[in-house]
Order: structure tokens, then C-alpha cells, then sequence
């Protein structure tokens, strides 16, 4: 077994290697490293919001994410990770930018992921970012033409 600050570094690896994964739309190669049975909350009452309680509900809300943000990149700012392979706990900051479809302005937010992974799989994913932004973004891709973006909540 590698030494905690090796795992560590392995892990912070993984995280960032799975919001370049979001970045490319490559959501099978992220949704391979979820548990079965893991619980993802998303802040906020829109299109995105919610609460989803397996792997095939996490990845049906990431493809999404995809289509009503379609440009939607992150920059990692920080992360930390704490614990042993059992219990591992993820704090990732981010900056997210995307395009707007309705007049090509930007689309900026900021926010955490804090994820739980027991032997590198993902169980547990809180997304906190602020809602009000990505609601009027939201909006605002409905109203040129991405109707999913005001579609009712991914929950399982």
C-alpha cells in the first residue's frame, strides 16, 4: 500500500482528472470510478438540483450537465484530501465558465465539491456553488432554445 501523503497525491490526481473528464464530456470514464449505490446532492431548485442516489442517475444528471452548459469548463483552484483508502475526504474549490446561448456573454461561478471515497470509489458528492447565478443561467438557455435547462430535477 502506497504511504498516506502518495495516496493522497493519487487521489488529488483522480479529482482533477475527473473535472478535465466533465470538461470533455468523457462522463463514462468519471462515472467508472462511482459507487453503485452513491448519493450526489446539487444545491438549488432548478434543472440541477437535487438529490440522486445511484451511478446511473449521477451520469443521466452529468450528460445534462453537458447539454445545457455545453462549454462548461472548471479551474481548479484547490484541494484537499484527508483520511485513509477507507474513508477519504475530497475538498475541491472551482471556478466554472461557460458561453451563454442567448447572447454569448459568460457564464462564471464559483464553488466546492466535497466528496467521500471509500478505496478510490466516489460514495457521497455535495456540489455547493451560488444557485442564483446558475438559475439565471439556466433561464437564460431556456430562453434561447435548451429547453432542458428549466426540465424538472434528475433525482433518484
Amino acid at each position: 500500500m502506497p504511504s498516506i501523503p502518495t495516496y493522497h497525491s493519487i487521489v488529488k490526481k483522480n479529482i482533477v482528472t475527473g473535472f478535465r473528464g466533465v470538461d470533455d464530456h468523457d462522463y463514462a470514464a468519471l462515472a467508472d470510478h462511482f459507487a453503485p449505490d452513491l448519493r450526489h446532492r446539487f444545491a438549488g431548485q432548478h434543472a440541477l438540483g437535487g438529490q440522486r442516489h445511484d451511478a446511473v442517475a449521477v451520469l443521466a444528471w452529468l450528460e445534462r450537465v453537458g447539454r445545457v452548459l455545453p462549454d462548461l469548463t472548471f479551474a481548479i483552484t484547490d484541494v484537499t484530501v484527508a483520511g485513509w483508502p477507507h474513508d477519504t475526504t475530497v475538498v475541491a474549490r472551482w471556478n466554472a465558465h461557460a458561453t451563454l446561448a442567448d447572447s454569448g456573454e459568460p457564464y462564471r461561478n464559483r464553488g466546492v465539491h466535497v466528496v467521500r471515497l471509500r478505496w478510490f470509489a466516489i460514495v457521497d458528492m455535495d456540489v455547493h456553488l451560488d444557485t442564483d447565478v446558475l438559475r439565471s443561467a439556466l433561464e437564460r438557455q431556456a430562453a434561447a432554445g435548451i429547453d432542458e435547462a428549466t426540465a424538472t430535477p434528475i433525482t433518484s
